[in-house]
């Protein structure tokens, strides 16, 4: 845009940036082109925008507030430390595939199973706010068993029986990670995410559609009344999940003002929709669980203990 001669902004041009601009929302595998330094707005919704500086987010508003922070929770410290099993289980399979293999396979870097899980699911939270249905995610610890019809805290309506569907997002993963060490060889520096972004085959393309396709599922999944939930290495238990209002009520819950909740602030729980105050119950009664609360609106809550409390994350 311009300033013409009586001062007011006209659009000089348009540019089609295509919507890779958008993976660091909605995750995805290939990046756009870096954007100038210069205003940019988004608009996603009537009445939701963002205002950068090229990619560095200036203020937000959304359902009439404004925000002037990006708060990612994939960013946090203590969002992966909750999945440390999941990610060892990856790695672990993949050194088994490595291991049984005749060929000399690259080296990968430590972060890369994990950049691939969040991308997958910011792509299913993405899906979720796009669908304007609301839903929830519940992650419950694997320590504690998936859960049964005969447990107080989740009734469960449809629930996935042991088979490939119930793995397949591990799978996928393990597969991706094996095909990259496969293409590059034995190299000398490690093979992460810029090499997963710009490599070009056709297994890898086709294990990354498979990526978005379970993303899809579950977000669909989750359009159904009641939670989807996962076990915290990801299968899937099933979805139509009622969290049981027998368990005792949260009068008070943490707000966190910053990624790993060093600055709090209470509130009383009651200030919110149903959906999110059973969100609440279930944290307070099972300690290692997490929900991802989407509304009707958009918003998205995660869910969490943290120092003991039933603690919440708005995230952008």
């Amino acid at each position: 845009m311009h300033e013409d001669a009586h001062g007011a902004l006209r659009i000089w041009g348009l540019v089609n940036s295509g919507r890779r601009w958008l993976r660091d929302i909605q995750g995805g595998r290939r990046a756009g082109a870096q954007l100038p330094d210069v205003p940019v707005v988004h608009v996603d919704a009537p009445g939701s925008l963002a205002v950068y500086r090229a990619q560095k987010l200036v203020a937000k508003l959304r359902s009439g507030r404004i925000s002037g922070t990006r708060v990612d929770q994939f960013a946090s410290a203590w969002l992966p430390e909750r999945f440390t099993d999941f990610l060892e289980d990856l790695i672990a399979r993949h050194v088994v595939a490595r291991e049984r293999s005749d060929l000399s396979w690259a080296p990968l870097t430590l972060d890369l199973p994990r950049e691939i899980a969040e991308r997958m699911m910011k792509r299913v939270i993405a899906l979720m706010r796009e669908a304007r249905h609301g839903g929830s995610i519940i992650f419950v610890p694997t320590d504690a068993g998936a859960p049964t019809t005969d447990e107080p805290y989740i009734d469960l309506k449809y629930r996935f029986e042991t088979s490939p569907t119930k793995r397949w997002f591990p799978e996928v993963v393990v597969s991706i990670l094996n095909r990259l060490a496969q293409i590059h060889g034995a190299g000398p520096r490690p093979v992460g995410w810029r090499e997963f972004e710009t490599t070009l085959d056709d297994d890898l393309a086709t294990l990354d559609e498979a990526l978005f396709e379970t993303a899809h599922l579950i977000a669909e999944l989750a359009s159904t009344d009641g939670a989807v939930v996962m076990t915290k290495l990801h299968d899937i238990v099933g979805f139509g999940g009622m969290i049981s209002g027998r368990l005792p009520a949260v009068r008070r819950v943490a707000r966190a003002l910053d990624l790993d909740a060093g600055s709090t602030v209470d509130e009383p729980a009651e200030n919110v929709g149903a959906r999110h105050r059973s969100a609440y119950r279930l944290v307070a009664a099972v300690p290692g669980a997490i929900v991802i609360v989407v509304s009707q609106d958009g918003g998205v809550r995660f869910v969490a203990q943290r120092d003991g409390r039933v603690t919440y994350w708005e995230q952008e």
